[in-house]
C-alpha cells in the first residue's frame, strides 16, 4: 500500500506542478512545512510518504482523496478551483467570474455532501484484507480517511462563513 500511495503522490504532485498550483518545488515544500531536500528524497528515491505530509497534502490543495484510495480517475476534488483562477474582493468574498474561466465555484455546501457520500465507509473491516495488508497500512488509511472528512468539513464552514458576508 505504500508503494501505493508514493505512486498516486507523484501522479498528483506532478498534476499540480504542471497546472502550476504551486510556483515551484521550494514553495511547494514551504507550503506543506518540508525542506527542499525532503521533497527531492520525495521525489526522486524510495523514502516512504509520512503520514502528517500526506494529510497536509489533502489540506493545502484540492487534491481527491478516491484518487488515492478508490481508485477514482479525478486527482482533484470534483468543485476544484484552480488558486490563478480565484479571486477574492476586499472583504474576503470569492469574486471569481466563474463563467469566464469556466471554472466552478464552491459557492454552497450540498456539492461537498455529495463527495462526502463517495467516501469509503466509515465500517472498514476491523481485520486488514488482501487490499490492507497489515495493522499500519489499516491506520493509515483511517487517519486520512478522517484528514478528508475534516478538510471538506472545514470548507463546508469558510462557505458558510462566506456566505453571511456576502451582500
Amino acid at each position: 500500500m505504500k508503494d501505493v500511495i508514493k505512486q498516486k503522490f507523484l501522479e498528483a504532485f506532478y498534476y499540480l506542478y504542471d497546472r502550476r498550483y504551486f510556483k515551484n518545488k521550494k514553495s511547494f515544500a514551504e507550503e506543506l512545512d518540508i525542506t527542499p531536500q525532503f521533497l527531492s528524497q520525495l521525489l526522486n528515491d524510495k523514502t516512504p510518504i509520512p503520514l502528517d505530509l500526506l494529510s497536509n497534502f489533502f489540506n493545502k490543495y484540492p487534491v481527491n482523496p478516491g484518487f488515492f484510495f478508490k481508485g477514482e480517475a479525478n486527482i482533484l476534488l470534483p468543485d476544484a478551483v484552480h488558486p490563478i483562477e480565484q479571486q477574492w474582493d476586499m472583504k474576503g468574498n470569492n469574486a471569481t467570474n466563474a463563467t469566464s474561466t469556466g471554472s466552478q465555484v464552491v459557492s454552497n455546501t450540498s456539492s461537498m455532501g455529495n463527495y462526502m457520500d463517495e467516501m469509503p465507509p466509515s465500517n472498514f473491516p476491523t481485520t486488514p484484507n488482501t487490499a490492507i495488508t497489515n495493522d499500519l497500512d489499516f491506520e493509515i488509511a483511517r487517519a486520512l480517511e478522517n484528514s478528508a472528512k475534516a478538510h471538506l468539513e472545514l470548507v463546508n464552514i469558510i462557505t458558510q462563513w462566506r456566505g453571511k458576508f456576502k451582500r
